[in-house]
């Protein structure tokens, strides 16, 4: 399209994002789209920008369900890519996702509903409250950066990104995933199971924390070759 001109708003529009693009801000929130396993979901401010390792963490859960009707939790929504994209996967699935950021959810909510999913989405603060329900498969890529790695990421990740879907407190690592155990262990069926995406420096605290709540723990490599996942299952 060489010997197309732009129009003077196509321009204008072109250098403003060109501005914030040189200014730092990721280029998915200055298209307002990020793709996730072949889809465009919106994204902005107040969702994390879907990385590949979280595809990842999708296909392995995907894996673990079945022919049957499962109910699947997603904790820590964001941008509902893992909900939405669960659900289209296993239509005759129930998915609940939660969050405790309102404009995150309504970021999700818009995807899902772009994308025709079914999802139930509820505001919840896990560190405090459980979802109500059952589940079969619990999901997450919760918070796990420690404050003190903060300066070790990239400034557009720093400036731009939600704090709150990034870290955690440095003396509280796997305060999410002790949530995630404890929940784990409430469900009434034995082969419920968790799969969540972790940081690898934490690893063999999932380890302990499985053992502690009676859980099996298989800790599984991402792409890269890091430790990058844990799957619980209840025994």
């Amino acid at each position: 399209r060489s010997n197309e001109l732009l129009s003077e708003s196509q321009l204008l529009s072109v250098q403003q994002a060109a501005k914030r693009i040189r200014q730092g801000e990721p280029l998915q929130y200055v298209t307002g789209t990020a793709w996730f396993m072949g889809r465009p979901f919106a994204v902005d401010p107040s969702v994390l920008i879907p990385r590949p390792e979280t595809e990842e963490l999708v296909s392995l859960a995907s894996g673990f369900v079945k022919s049957c009707v499962m109910r699947i939790l997603d904790i820590g929504t964001g941008s509902g890519c893992i909900a939405v994209s669960l659900a289209l996967a296993h239509p005759d699935s129930h998915v609940t996702a939660c969050d405790v950021s309102d404009a995150a959810l309504l970021t999700a909510q818009c995807n899902a509903r772009a994308l025709h999913a079914s999802v139930d989405f509820i505001r919840c603060d896990v560190l405090q409250d459980f979802p109500a329900g059952e589940w079969d498969l619990i999901v997450s890529n919760p918070p796990y950066i420690p404050l003190r790695e903060a300066e070790s990421l990239s400034e557009h990740v720093r400036r731009h990104e939600p704090s709150l879907a990034l870290f955690v407190e440095n003396d509280s690592p796997v305060i999410f995933y002790e949530r995630i155990a404890i929940l784990l262990a409430l469900q009434g069926r034995r082969d419920s199971m968790a799969c969540c995406e972790i940081h690898p420096a934490i690893a063999g605290e999932m380890k302990q924390l499985g053992d502690q709540h009676n859980h099996h723990t298989e800790l599984v490599p991402d792409a890269q070759h890091k430790t990058r996942f844990v799957i619980w299952k209840k025994q």
